[in-house]
């Protein structure tokens, strides 16, 4: 059985009407105007960027922490034979860096707000 049915969308200015072939509710979330992948539409695209940035910290993590057991193994091979291991550097940071980074932020951040403005008055 067809629930097919035609509706016209445009008639041109010769009298051509084109139309499209639509279903009727069989394909529509609670017999809404909408269909399921135009309600979705609108969402889909900030999940997918949350799954991915989720298996990109996943990785991160991942790696970081094969890193401490490297770290781990070689500590504890270098106490069976005896030797010292190599101090991790000491890290600094000069307060000229970091106003230099933070105000390099704040330029972009600013210039994302300002964007987001024009965009939102169109």
């Amino acid at each position: 059985m067809d629930n097919s049915h035609d509706v016209c969308d445009h008639v041109d200015r010769d009298n051509n009407s084109t139309c499209s072939t639509s279903t009727s509710s069989g394909y529509r979330l609670f017999d809404r105007q909408t269909t399921l992948h135009q309600l979705m539409g609108g969402w889909c695209p900030v999940v997918e960027e949350t799954v991915s940035w989720v298996s990109f910290l996943t990785l991160c993590s991942d790696v970081l922490l094969f890193l401490i057991v490297l770290r781990f193994l070689h500590a504890n091979y270098a106490s069976l034979r005896d030797k010292q291991i190599q101090a991790l550097p000491e890290l600094l940071l000069s307060e000229e860096m970091v106003n230099y980074d933070v105000a390099s932020f704040r330029i972009k951040v600013n210039y994302l707000l300002l964007l987001a403005h024009h965009i939102t008055l169109g």
